[in-house]
């Protein structure tokens, strides 16, 4: 097979649960000092407020970040009726605000549409990481200024009410829904179809990237006890385990590691492909010919 380098301190993942007031690149430099290993990186952004699933990638496991199998995530979100904010949440400043109560039956009419899978379209927030002109749009919310949005369409796969308090005016949802899809103007979006107004005050991601927070460890505990972090290292492969996979014989994996394309009966698409029980990398499937996309091997 040659000579391969799999160990998981050298290409894994650790799922974590941020915790709250943690920002996402406080998580990745938590892990980076535990492992000792400079090249640390995470699979999508936590808002500061926000909990939950965020797989931390270390070493060579830095390469999948934009080769994911993109999956469903599911949050549960807590949220205020009768103000808004300019960040959509509670820690922006009230906008506006209306005296004025929500009905429990009004906000299950309006979640009951999403009991199968719905598109939806939104017009990403001000205060959001998406770039428009190269510039973060939180920056440019930061600055006072307002720019065009493109809206963006997402699928809710499901919502539902968990729990709602008329007397606070208060609620808790459920939402599982493709990437790309914000929870802050999903809720902002309900209070108006409530004829009212509303902001998030509480986020935790469940499920990402096929982890759920059951399988993840606080961030605050990694922090506290470092010493144990290489424990907790996970293969690369589980992130990619939705995708079918290829094994190649040690000729074959030879051309593969040189970049060489070769032909394959396989079905157009991704694979994991994997060599004498080790996994390799990712590669294509195009027209019957295979191609690497990513090696996670030296």
């Amino acid at each position: 097979m040659g000579n391969i380098s799999a160990k998981a301190s050298d290409c894994g993942f650790i799922p974590v649960n941020k915790a709250e007031d943690f920002t996402s690149f406080d998580a990745v430099a938590i892990v980076r000092r535990a492992v000792g290993i400079k090249r640390i990186g995470h699979t999508g952004t936590l808002d500061p407020i926000a909990t939950g699933v965020l797989p931390v990638l270390i070493g060579r496991a830095t390469l999948a970040a934009d080769i994911l199998p993109i999956t469903d995530k599911t949050y549960i979100a807590k949220l205020k009726f009768g103000t808004a904010t300019d960040t959509g949440d509670r820690t922006g400043t009230v906008t506006e605000t209306i005296d004025k109560k929500v009905s429990e039956t009004a906000v299950k009419n309006y979640l009951e549409q999403f009991a199968a899978p719905k598109e939806i379209s939104q017009i990403p927030p001000m205060y959001s990481a998406v770039r428009v002109d190269g510039k973060r749009l939180y920056d440019i919310a930061r600055s006072g200024k307002t720019v065009e949005r493109k809206p963006r369409t997402v699928t809710i796969f499901k919502a539902e009410l968990l729990d709602f308090n008329s007397e606070n005016g208060t609620a808790t949802i459920t939402v599982k829904c493709s990437s790309g899809t914000y929870i802050r103007t999903f809720i902002e979006t309900l209070a108006i179809e409530c004829d009212n107004l509303a902001h998030m005050t509480g986020l935790i991601r469940t499920e990402a990237n096929g982890i759920n927070i059951n399988e993840c460890t606080d961030i605050r505990e990694i922090k506290a006890n470092p010493e144990s972090t290489g424990k907790l290292i996970l293969p690369i492969e589980n992130l990619f385990l939705t995708l079918p996979e290829i094994i190649l014989d040690d000729d074959f994996y030879k051309k593969y590691k040189n970049g060489m394309r070769f032909s394959s009966e396989k079905p157009d698409g991704r694979y994991r492909i994997k060599n004498d029980g080790i996994f390799i990398g990712i590669g294509n499937v195009t027209n019957h010919e295979l191609k690497a996309v990513k090696s996670f091997v030296i």
